[in-house]
């Protein structure tokens, strides 16, 4: 029995109530319907065959029974399908419009599933058994902010430092250096069931997954034991770690892809050799590419961009969407979602885990799931689910039995209170309720104490035996041949059998050329500006150096124009250390996803930016070389043209490479910057090379800029003879205007003597003969740097391509109390960090103590009294807002697209308005258009405040809080509060009471 629901926006919602391994099951029929009143049980049979997509489509389950349809009857009904899928109009969409008797779903679904069989794709399924799990990571609870004393002068400060120490009540310096954000977690995870990890923010829960999926580069280590179908967690990590997907909370994508190319770009690094009858890769591709689209309810914008923060596209629960089909493409094993409904609506979060119900059902995978906010629906799809409480475990089993477990702990269940939302309540003190007949002294009430209490129960006891059973009879031998049978059997020619990859490396090469390409394509606006400025600066340089004169007074100038080459594309390669730290995030979810090598996104985005920066250069070259009047010749323009796109590719490169090397931008932008000033001083322009001491003079043999500096001097200056100029003729002046130059005067310029030889008494000056003297350059090494140069190039792409195979800087990002230096440090902050007069090992969190109830209540009324004066201040408004007949359309695709329509309301002083809505209803766009924050499209329809238009004030008055939460990284939060609360309040507030509010 199954049941398939449509949505008001297309997308689908699945639940195989039958296939469901939950401990307790009640009548099938009941529950399926009790999960999507849109249940009709006349679809049955069709919605039967559209569950198993999932399955079938990525040939990871199987049937027993051969089915005699014919080949080209079943390739005609997959394309039809395809073509269906891909001509559905949006409104279409809202109905999953499909044709039963086009194709026969059920008929293609065993034909694909016995065909698996014969080529001998197997059913992948992991048992992953966890026993004393402990997660240590460092300890950055707390640290000293460090000054400029610090940095210049770290004799004084470290006095200074053991001084305050002296004085303070708590020295940081003896704060460990590590902490245990999760122990002794024991549990199993068993094929083809869900877990769902709770606890609040901070509990470790993001942690719990992040190790389970082999993600322990931001931890100092782990202990305790993890077996994944008898193979240990050291060689699934190493061997097989494309079978564990890990999804993160946040959802990064590239934001000028759009939703069809970011599914097509993953689906084409995970499509396998073998496929049914052959079928091509494109027609693979297609296909699954509209069926996960289909399911998500994203059809209907498989054109739009992704977006993210900065880039409008589609909306964050649509986002949230992408990033949980990307993830499910991946043929992983186990999957572990980090807060995958964040972002969603309560309908699209409960369709969401159908979906993922189906797939684990059929598939026979293994699913964990974080969830902050689950419904009851959604909580009653798991089979087991898992407390935690700073770090601690305290249950882990059936989710019919948990409840039960905390009721006799001697905690209460409210009536109206969902179940997650009990069991994550259990474990904050404000929140949870005690039962009727227990005093608050005979309960648990700190971490420690409801681990103690789980440990001691019967439910842990029989884990620990299920757990020790479970790992002496797992055959890791038979798991590990299973994974490296259907590796081989997916695998695409040329690639190695111990890759973890699907496809070789010149697939990933194309796929990552590809996907850079439209990149660029749909970012326009970067190339346009990338040339403009190109032309903006030529033509303001070139008009500087305008028409430079062929006497000797303009030979440094000369070499100005072409040290200005070099410099502005130097300046703007450092441009390429930011976008590579935007990308990382996505690259390292991809990387996990062991979706391609690193070293093919690295070289993929060298061959596709190079075009562009040529079209750039172009431009440029053009512009400045004629301007100020440079050698007139066609070879020395294309030499120019040609070390001119040398440099640029080998600086980027090499500022690619020392941005791989460091961990976060800062840092990358501060060795970056000083290696470009080093690079431009040592290039033998500010100062020649004979000019140079010795101690950093090596630094010029190793300077890319050098050479081709270099080589763009000896081709301007080779065969050019200078005249002198009058002003450096010795003696010059007005008595000697009548003097026989050739006689009675010499060339006080660099070369003219032995110029004068060789052009028998005249006072010019040979162009080679100059540079040799000046700067030690001679024509025999113009090539020579041309191959210099390409070995640069590819010394330092080489290099970095060894290295991110290899080396991954990740900085693992921590909340952090800051204290200025001499601080006198509260206790409570003390205890809060883990710490009490140094006695107190924070490892422990025996210094994290919960407040009695009556400690609570007495700082609440505290607090009250305290605010009694800002009670008299009158904050609020007494004005109301309405709007009538609103529209905004915003231009899309070549046509207009209309976001609200008509949309009408009002909010009321002293009220709270609720706006709901599914995601990519328009929520957010209607806040932005009514708090007047929008900057593209046209917006029409009335906004009033008391019935009058609305005035250039309606901003300063209007706080609005988007969804993204944008603030500036290196602030602590009290700065950026106190710059927030300067700003907003009036000049006639004081200052102390704006920071004290």
């Amino acid at each position: 029995m199954s049941s398939v629901s449509e949505s008001s926006n297309g997308k689908l919602g699945v639940f195989s109530g039958d296939e469901k391994m939950q401990p307790s099951s009640s009548n099938a029929s009941d529950g399926i319907n009790s999960f999507h009143p849109g249940y009709q049980s006349q679809n049955e049979d069709f919605n039967d065959e559209l569950l198993n997509i999932h399955r079938v489509v990525t040939r990871e389950s199987h049937y027993n029974e051969a089915i005699g349809t014919n080949d080209n009857q079943v390739l005609q009904r997959l394309s039809t399908l395809s073509k269906t899928l891909s001509h559905m109009t949006a409104a279409d969409m809202k109905s999953f419009k499909i044709d039963e008797n086009d194709f026969d779903l059920k008929a293609i679904l065993k034909f694909m599933a016995h065909k698996n069989e014969e080529n001998g794709i197997k059913t992948k399924n992991c048992e992953v058994v966890f026993k004393d799990l402990t997660i240590t990571g460092k300890n950055t609870s707390a640290s000293v902010v460090k000054d400029v004393t610090d940095v210049f002068f770290p004799p004084y400060a470290f006095i200074r430092n053991r001084i305050e120490a002296r004085r303070s009540a708590f020295d940081f310096k003896k704060l460990p250096k590590t902490r245990k954000i999760v122990k002794d977690a024991t549990g199993y995870l068993l094929p083809g069931t869900m877990t769902l990890v709770l606890g609040r923010p901070g509990a470790g829960c993001s942690s719990f997954l992040k190790v389970l999926s082999g993600e322990t580069k931001t931890y100092i280590g782990y202990e305790g034991e993890i077996s994944y179908g008898g193979i240990p967690s050291d060689v699934m990590f190493k061997d097989h770690k494309n079978q564990l997907i890990y999804n993160p909370e946040l959802d990064v994508h590239f934001p000028y892809l759009t939703v069809e190319e970011t599914m097509q770009f993953a689906i084409g690094c995970k499509t396998p050799n073998i496929r049914i009858n052959n079928v091509s890769r494109k027609e693979y591709i297609n296909t699954i590419k509209d069926l996960y689209l289909t399911l998500f309810g994203l059809k209907h914008v498989e054109k739009t961009l992704v977006g993210n923060d900065f880039v409008r596209g589609i909306s964050g629960g649509q986002r949230k969407r992408v990033s949980i089909a990307e993830a499910m493409v991946t043929k992983g094993t186990v999957f572990c979602f980090d807060n995958a409904t964040r972002g969603l609506d309560a309908s699209t979060a409960l369709e969401f885990a159908e979906s993922l119900r189906t797939s684990t059902n059929i598939t026979e995978t293994t699913s964990v799931v974080t969830i902050y906010q689950a419904s009851e629906n959604i909580y009653k799809l798991f089979d087991y689910v898992t407390v935690l409480y700073l770090g601690r475990q305290v249950y882990f089993g059936p989710i019919d039995q948990a409840v039960d477990f905390f009721y006799r702990m001697g905690y209460e269940k409210p009536s109206r209170q969902t179940t997650p939302e009990f069991l994550t309540a259990v474990t904050d003190p404000l929140a949870r309720n005690i039962r009727a007949g227990f005093k608050q002294s005979e309960i648990p009430q700190t971490a420690d104490e409801f681990e103690q209490y789980w440990k001691n129960s019967p439910e842990y006891a029989d884990l620990v035996r299920t757990v020790d059973s479970k790992l002496q009879s797992a055959n890791g031998s038979e798991t590990n041949q299973n994974f490296k049978d259907v590796a081989v059997a997916e695998k695409q020619k040329w690639t190695s059998s111990k890759s973890p990859y699907i496809i070789n490396f010149v697939e990933q090469l194309k796929l990552c050329c590809e996907r850079r390409f439209h990149n660029l394509v749909n970012n326009k606006a970067y190339t346009l500006t990338l040339v403009s400025a190109a032309v903006i600066q030529s033509l303001i340089i070139g008009s500087l150096y305008y028409n430079t004169t062929e006497e000797t007074i303009g030979a440094f100038s000369r070499g100005g124009v072409l040290f200005f080459s070099c410099l502005y594309f130097a300046i703007m390669s450092l441009a390429e250390t930011a976008d590579l730290f935007m990308d990382k995030p996505i690259l390292n979810k991809q990387f996990c996803y062991t979706m391609y090598r690193p070293s093919a996104e690295l070289i993929a985005k060298q061959l596709v930016a190079f075009p562009v920066r040529g079209i750039a250069i172009t431009f440029f070259s053009l512009i400045i070389y004629f301007l100020s009047n440079l050698k007139r010749e066609a070879g020395s323009f294309f030499i120019y043209y040609l070390f001119v796109n040398l440099i640029v590719q080998a600086v980027v490169s090499l500022f690619t490479l020392l941005a791989s090397l460091m961990p976060d931008l800062s840092a990358a932008n501060g060795i970056n910057g000083i290696t470009m000033m080093s690079m431009l001083l040592y290039s033998s322009y500010m100062i020649q090379r004979p000019s140079m001491w010795w101690w950093f003079k090596w630094f010029s043999y190793c300077n890319p800029v050098l050479y081709a500096f270099e080589s763009l001097i000896l081709s301007e200056f080779r065969g050019k003879v200078m005249p002198c100029s009058e002003s450096q003729l010795i003696p010059s002046g007005p008595s000697y205007s009548n003097v026989n130059s050739l006689v009675n005067q010499v060339c006080g310029f660099v070369g003219a003597a032995p110029s004068k030889e060789l052009y028998n008494g005249r006072n010019d000056v040979d162009g080679m003969i100059y540079l040799k003297l000046a700067f030690q350059y001679t024509w025999g090494h113009m090539w020579r740097n041309f191959g210099i140069m390409f070995a640069f190039i590819f010394g330092y792409l080489s290099i970095n391509a060894i290295l991110v195979e290899n080396y991954n800087p990740i900085v693992a990002s921590s909340d952090k109390l800051l204290f200025i230096h001499g601080a006198n440090i509260p206790t409570s902050l003390l205890e809060a960090i883990g710490v009490t007069d140094n006695t107190v090992d924070p490892e422990s969190n025996a210094g994290i103590k919960e407040k009695s109830e009556d400690e609570i209540n007495d700082e609440i009324s505290e607090s009250r009294r305290s605010t009694t004066n800002l009670e008299n201040q009158k904050l609020g408004s007494s004005d109301i807002f309405m709007w009538q007949n609103v529209d905004y359309v915003v231009p899309y695709d070549g046509e207009d697209r209309k976001l609200l329509d008509n949309v009408q309301g009002y909010v009321l002083p002293g009220t709270l308005t609720a706006l709901m809505g599914e995601s990519g209803a328009g929520k957010t766009t209607l806040l932005n258009v009514l708090s007047r924050r929008v900057d593209v499209g046209v917006v029409s329809g009335d906004m009033l405040i008391n019935g009058k238009p609305i005035d250039s004030s309606f901003e300063r008055r209007t706080g609005y809080v988007q969804q993204q939460d944008l603030h500036i990284a290196e602030l602590t939060v009290r700065e950026s509060l106190i710059f927030s609360a300067r700003l907003r309040r009036p000049h006639t507030v004081p200052d102390k009471e704006k920071i004290e509010y």
